[in-house]
């Protein structure tokens, strides 16, 4: 499949990237079925996913969709400032789309840190987010 004309040139963004930071599932949905697991994987210059962009807006359906097509390799990715898309939902509160997340990357995403060596926990409890914390805690355990 030919996604080149889905890639904005000076950002590497794609039509998904657009479609999910905006939560535009229909939209998504479309783009989805023409590029399938390369559209979902793809990154921007900034390292983002489509899932990392979707988490940080707390936009949950959009961000089940990429998870849908992406899976765990979408969900475990990093972006160039050593997020996930975990640490973004965590920090910014959206514990509904760290529980989708974390549904899909698990105990192994719950753990990993930032580059500076903060986990999920530490973002959600840096910003006093109680139930996106809570719902790191359900997965990650004591071992946090």
């Amino acid at each position: 499949k030919e996604l080149a004309m889905m890639v904005k040139e000076d950002t590497r963004d794609s039509c998904a990237h657009v479609a999910a930071v905006s939560g535009h599932t229909e939209t998504l949905r479309m783009l989805l079925d023409v590029g399938g697991k390369e559209l979902a994987l793809m990154v921007a210059n900034n390292g983002a996913s489509c899932a990392y962009l979707a988490a940080a807006k707390g936009h949950v359906e959009a961000l089940r969709m990429v998870l849908d097509v992406g899976g765990k390799e979408l969900a475990m990715m990093v972006a160039n400032n050593g997020t996930s898309c975990a640490h973004v939902a965590a920090g910014a509160g959206h514990a509904e789309a760290l529980r989708v997340v974390l549904d899909v990357g698990g105990k192994e995403l719950a753990m990993m840190v930032t580059s500076n060596g903060a986990s999920c926990a530490h973002l959600a409890a840096a910003a006093g987010h109680v139930e996106a914390l809570r719902v790191v805690l359900d997965v990650g355990g004591k071992e946090l």
